[in-house]
């Protein structure tokens, strides 16, 4: 027992000393937790004791966003929050403490947000380093949740929008790169989607190597790795590996979009959002803009993408891909119809999409996020010459059985 005790001192003292100096970022808020149960567990003095709290409160404060994500915005750092956090207040209330304001107020803004981030199925939204997921781990964490609270469709805060509509459920990504260590392992997503039913998942985004092999990064960083438009084979924001970094592997944006705009959008008693971002402005000289709109049952999505140049602009012609990535799960086929594709789940849903504008065509995708590494899928994979083609419009509709 005294060898345990003095080992548990010894990686304390350790934690504590290699914190200082430390970048604020989630190893830091991690390391805090780990701290604060032991000053909890393990004799602690009293001045010692409140300023753990005091740090833990501050990196909460920082780290936690007003809407309840992570400021990294990778949805996956939720649940893992969520495991170490509720014990920890836990540990307050056995020790006759209060529990810091802080904790208490983040758990309650991360529950929503976490629903809110959850497709149908369990498993989280693959964007900004989120993949592979602990669905148990989820569900065990949103059986604590005592608030029951919901968010609306924006996220403004942390950048997503949400649409749901009978089993029908959307995730895109209308928020900005976040910066410096905020934004390590982050990913170019603008305007990127996913699409859900009850019966499983349609569309996605590669996500993340499950084990984080180094060759598997870039792919999964780039546009072109999302369901969304990509110019000139240019990823809307650029990476670099920062120096010094904490983890190895951390690769940070060196630009990307600056401002994305967003705006509620109906169209045929159909609700959902458009927004545009300036990823590709700097470059070539072009807005990208994006609308997507769910009928109230669920049962059909109508979008459109579009590249305009700021007003006074004439930028030089180009070719952009637009690209939908389907979970492996789905079978897609083509029909007899121009630009009109059969979709099958293995569920036995059926979901048909069509593309007006522009050639489609079915070309092969991965999907990196798959309990066993990667594996093969499918994407439709629409090209775009520009001032040619200005808009593309594309339609999901659920087929009867």
């Amino acid at each position: 027992y005294r060898r345990f005790m003095m080992s548990l001192s010894r990686q304390v003292r350790y934690l504590r000393n290699a914190l200082r100096g430390y970048p604020d970022c989630i190893d830091t808020l991690q390391a805090l937790i780990a701290l604060s149960v032991a000053s909890l567990a393990i004799p602690t003095a009293e001045r010692r004791q409140q300023r753990i709290a005091r740090q833990l409160e501050f990196q909460l404060k920082r780290q936690i966003l007003p809407d309840g994500a992570h400021v990294s915005r990778n949805p996956a750092h939720l649940p893992e929050l969520l495991a170490d956090l509720l014990p920890l207040a836990q540990c307050y209330v056995a020790a006759s403490r209060p529990v810091p304001p802080e904790l208490v107020r983040a758990v309650d803004r991360m529950f929503p947000r976490l629903r809110a981030m959850r497709h149908r199925d369990g498993h989280l939204a693959m964007f900004h380093g989120a993949g592979y997921d602990k669905t148990d781990l989820i569900a065990a964490v949103l059986r604590l949740d005592q608030t029951e609270g919901k968010t609306g469709p924006h996220a403004v805060q942390s950048g997503y929008y949400r649409l749901e509509a009978g089993d029908t459920v959307i995730i895109a990504d209308t928020g900005t790169i976040p910066k410096g260590i905020d934004g390590a392992n982050c990913h170019a997503s603008a305007l990127a989607f996913e699409l859900s039913t009850l019966r499983g998942r349609i569309v996605t985004n590669l996500g993340v190597d499950r084990l984080l092999r180094a060759d598997f990064g870039p792919v999964a960083r780039a546009t072109a790795a999302h369901s969304t438009l990509s110019v000139g084979d240019v990823s809307s924001a650029r990476f670099r590996r920062f120096a010094g970094a904490p983890r190895r592997h951390d690769w940070r944006a060196v630009s990307g979009p600056r401002r994305v705009a967003v705006s509620d959008w109906q169209s045929d008693g159909m609700t959902g959002f458009s927004a545009e971002h300036d990823g590709y402005q700097r470059v070539f000289g072009l807005v990208h803009e994006r609308g997507i709109a769910v009928r109230p049952d669920g049962g059909r999505v109508d979008g459109y993408d579009l590249l305009r140049p700021p007003s006074g602009r004439k930028p030089h012609a180009v070719a952009a891909q637009l690209r939908f990535h389907f979970h492996p799960g789905v079978r897609v086929s083509a029909t007899q119809a121009a630009n009109t594709f059969l979709l099958s789940l293995e569920s036995g849903e059926r979901w048909a999409f069509r593309a007006i504008g522009a050639p489609a065509a079915i070309e092969e995708s991965l999907f990196l996020a798959a309990v066993a590494g990667p594996v093969r899928t499918a994407q439709i994979a629409i090209g775009i010459e520009w001032p040619e083609t200005e808009r593309v419009s594309w339609r999901f509709e659920r087929l009867s059985d």
